[in-house]
């Protein structure tokens, strides 16, 4: 796998290289930059890690990749308003998506807004995310892309909230969320077990490309939408306590990191 070489060495000298990119995007997208910037390739490495999610780092391993600290500096601080935010997402969402590197960027598994036409209210546990088709598609096809490349470096990604600590497909990434809201089986049953395989990324990114089933899923979203509005404050109130005790629960357990 080809990374550029700015992501890659101390998390400090990453993030002072990423700095000078974040300062240029507004003027100069990322295809732009990233274009005289020359690439690592990951096979004469004995070993790496990569690290795409936004989170606490594991680095024992000395050869890490920070690809998660562009994502930081783009989309999870200050530095921008949310309509600049929005003017660097669309500027650069279909050259991310072409490549290795770019496509896991976008596949940060916090970062919803990639694939959200709003941001998410916070104050709002019931607040509704509208999908935006063509981004949902443009993630699942990149995925489809690389889907062999990333299961080859399957042991080398570093998630730093997933307990135990998975491995590629079932690693947390963004693509997994597109699934889950693009199946109308999902969507029915509750229950229903979501598989992260390239057969059923296939399947849903045709689904998702056929007009009459995106209009069933808009429309049966918009349903359940209707029904989660209809509870009681009390309902509400007592979903809100169980999902926050879940993440409590979560927050106590111990990450399983990657063999040293």
């Amino acid at each position: 796998m080809q990374i550029p070489e700015v992501f890659f060495g101390k998390k400090t000298e990453v993030r002072n290289n990423l700095n000078i990119i974040a300062n240029k995007i507004l003027k100069n997208t990322l295809e732009e930059q990233f274009s005289t910037i020359n690439c690592i390739d990951t096979n004469v490495l004995n070993e790496f890690i990569i690290h795409y999610n936004v989170g606490s780092y594991y680095e024992k391993i000395k050869n890490c990749f920070y690809l998660s600290e562009l994502t930081k500096l783009l989309f999870f601080s200050d530095r921008f308003s949310g309509e600049e935010m929005h003017k660097i997402r669309d500027e650069n969402i279909e050259y991310l998506s072409k490549t290795a590197w770019g496509n896991l960027i976008i596949n940060n598994g916090q970062n919803y807004f990639f694939i959200n036409d709003h941001e998410y209210d916070y104050n709002d546990f019931y607040s509704k995310h509208y999908l935006n088709r063509k981004r949902c598609i443009i993630i699942l096809k990149g995925i489809i892309e690389f889907y062999d490349e990333y299961e080859k470096i399957k042991d080398n990604f570093y998630h730093p909230n997933v307990y135990p600590c998975e491995k590629f497909p079932n690693i947390s990434m963004l693509y997994h969320y597109v699934l889950g809201n693009c199946s109308i089986d999902r969507i029915e049953n509750k229950d229903y077990k979501m598989s992260y395989d390239l057969n059923t990324i296939i399947e849903i990114y045709n689904k998702i490309n056929d007009d009459d089933y995106w209009n069933r899923l808009s429309q049966r979203r918009d349903e359940k939408e209707t029904i989660r509005k209809k509870l009681t404050e009390e309902e509400r109130e007592k979903n809100l306590k169980k999902e926050i005790e879940w993440y409590k629960n979560e927050l106590k357990k111990k990450p399983t990191l990657p063999p040293p």
